[in-house]
């Protein structure tokens, strides 16, 4: 089929009844009476299959636009109001099934305002009736008008007109979609209305008009492409190397009879691949594991995808334990020695023996290869309440008197585990040495004075010892004590605390690294005369390396008792200070109870080395005046 070309499709039902494809496709009174049925109010409105006869078929020219092809009914087909068809979904488009296909209902786009002349075409110029019926896409099949289309009028037929006895445009109106607005009345809804006069004409009417001599439909078909059906394809199963095939002509199927073809992927190829040929799809185990397995069918225009799981299964390794003995129990510096041997059926595989104690991080106790029996041997060592392998932890604190699971278990390099032996142990861990400080009475009034720290320490475990160190705030700690049960003491001097809170921490610890401490706290109190008077010198750098005049601004509180004073110097020569008095005192603008002073001075030749001293006085501590901002420049 080809641009043009006539197609005789589908039936229109008014109420159920079919309709007459209109033969004299036009209607003005009194002349010649059209045949277009009207629209009667109420009644349902359907295209449906083709009808057996076939008058009863609509008549359609096929058109192919920016590569997709579309129906335009070569005549209208019935008497009805923009509104009325709306209803029905049948102006921007509804899906309807004739013939086994699936076609989009919908009228053309019809532009919004006229070129000047209503009989030359409508703005926008890429509406699809000026593109189509006018043929300004110049399609070729399709006629294109010539200059005699454009002369008629409701009493002159531009007869012999091959255009019109091509689209049946004359005495016919045909609504488009657009919705229309004018100045005068915006907020009226018109609706384009093509032909009649010319094949190109353009007027509006409004959209609940209802049917008449003015208002008809011709329908545009969107051929609308299915996509493919599909049945769920179920888990599949396999083992390592092992291959799955499935015929997916079983489980998928395409409504619009399309050729189908298939994509497919696997989420993990290192796992399980996944091809397909034609209808074929194979699937090949690589290592254990799931993985999903996507296939897409394309019928050339959609495409629908379903995915399932493929499990490839292994064949978990074993283990056996020859050391440690169920409920074992541990002392301090004691070995936990874990021993015994793995294995694994399965060809290509590396084995992992592992230990956890409770819910601890697992430990590797050996790796090797499938085939052959993988022999295992680890001793670890119990100290300060804790499993260490090597100098790493691997348990916390272990509880004395409670039944502590050891696991053993092998995997291979697919992951599978092994059957898990646990075995049951206990510790006695290392109790903590215990402190005590006697009463403490500081003393002291100047730095150099000195009170005593004391206690005594001792441990519950038998064959220990014990060293007792001290801390001073943030000080090193210094022992103070090593060795058997026994008394301690220390000497504070009030030149080690700070004023304020301090914090003397002391600590014991046993031979096998189990610690007590025990946290002092003292204040020391500081008795400060206060300031009545401050003085600040500020340095100031010329941009040039020296200056020779200074013009300073000083912002301060009213009441603020200040001095200022200005040396200029050469480099190594004496301070020399001069008093300097306000040229001017203002308050600010923002706050009347702060000034600003402006000085001056200029020295007789340029110096370098310049110094501002501020010297700030009160009366009592009460007052609490400040400078706000200083600023100024040198010249």
């Amino acid at each position: 089929m080809a641009n043009g070309d006539l197609r005789l499709l589908g039936t229109l039902y008014m109420g159920g009844v079919p309709q007459l494809s209109p033969t004299i496709p036009y209607n003005y009174e009194g002349y010649n009476g059209g045949n277009i049925p009207k629209y009667v109010a109420g009644q349902s409105l359907e295209i449906r299959d083709s009808h057996a006869n076939g008058a009863y078929r609509i008549r359609w020219r096929e058109v192919t636009v920016n590569g997709k092809k579309i129906l335009v009914a070569e005549r209208n087909i019935l008497y009805v109001g923009w509104s009325q068809l709306n209803d029905f979904g049948f102006i921007t488009g509804k899906n309807v099934t004739i013939d086994g296909k699936t076609y989009k209902v919908r009228v053309l786009t019809g532009g919004t305002s006229s070129r000047g002349d209503f009989k030359q075409g409508a703005y926008p110029t890429d509406n699809e009736w000026d593109l189509i019926i006018g043929n300004e896409g110049g399609f070729p099949g399709l006629p294109t008008p010539v200059s005699s289309d454009f002369s008629g009028d409701t009493d002159n037929y531009p007869t012999g007109s091959a255009h019109n006895a091509f689209w049946n445009w004359y005495r016919a109106f045909s609504w488009g979609q657009e919705k229309i607005t004018t100045p005068d009345y915006p907020t009226v809804d018109y609706r384009p209305m093509r032909g009649y006069y010319s094949p190109k004409t353009f007027m509006y009417q409004l959209s609940n008009s209802g049917g008449g001599t003015i208002n008809w439909w011709r329908p545009v078909l969107e051929e609308v492409n299915m996509p493919p059906n599909f049945t769920q394809i179920p888990d599949q199963t396999t083992k390592k190397n092992g291959v799955v095939t499935l015929n997916l002509a079983n489980y998928f199927s395409d409504a619009d009879g399309d050729a189908l073809s298939y994509v497919t992927s696997s989420s993990n190829p290192t796992i399980a691949t996944a091809t397909v040929s034609g209808n074929t799809l194979t699937m090949t185990g690589i290592s254990v594991g799931d993985v999903v397995v996507q296939v897409d069918a394309k019928d050339g225009k959609t495409t629908t995808s379903q995915s399932f799981k493929l499990t490839v299964a292994n064949t978990a390794p074993s283990v056996s334990l020859s050391s440690p003995s169920n409920n074992v129990t541990l002392y301090e510096n004691d070995l936990l020695v874990i021993s015994g041997s793995a294995s694994d059926v399965d060809t290509n595989q590396s084995v992992t023996v592992y230990a956890q104690i409770n819910n601890e991080q697992r430990i590797a106790l050996a790796v090797g290869l499938s085939n052959a029996p993988v022999s295992f041997t680890r001793k670890l060592i119990f100290k300060a309440g804790k499993l260490y392998d090597g100098e790493k932890p691997i348990t916390g604190s272990l509880a004395d008197g409670v039944a502590h699971k050891l696991k053993v278990w092998a995997e291979d390099s697919e992951k599978a585990p092994s059957v898990i032996i646990e075995k049951s142990l206990y510790v006695v861990p290392n109790r903590a040495p215990l402190l005590t400080v006697d009463a403490i009475v500081p003393s002291g009034v100047v730095d150099v004075d000195k009170f005593k720290i004391s206690g005594t320490s001792s441990d519950q475990d038998t064959n220990s010892s014990v060293k007792v160190t001290r801390r001073i705030n943030a000080g090193n700690a210094v022992e103070i004590y090593s060795g058997p049960d026994g008394a301690w003491e220390f000497d504070v001097s009030l030149a080690q605390l700070q004023v304020g809170e301090n914090v003397i921490v002391v600590e014991v610890v046993d031979n096998f690294g189990a610690k007590t401490s025990k946290t002092i706290k003292l204040n020391k109190n500081e008795v400060k005369t206060p300031i009545l008077q401050s003085v600040a010198r500020y340095k100031i750098e010329p941009p040039k390396g020296n200056a020779k005049g200074v013009l300073l601004f000083i912002e301060r509180d009213k009441e603020l008792d200040l001095k200022v004073e200005l040396s200029m110097t050469l480099a190594g020569e004496q301070e020399k200070y001069e008093t300097l008095t306000p040229e001017d005192t203002a308050p600010m603008s923002y706050d009347d109870n702060i000034v600003e002073d402006t000085f001056y001075y200029e020295a007789t030749e340029p110096k370098d080395n310049i110094i501002l001293k501020l010297t700030m006085a009160r009366t009592d501590l009460s007052l609490n005046h400040k400078i706000h901002l200083i600023s100024g420049a040198v010249e």
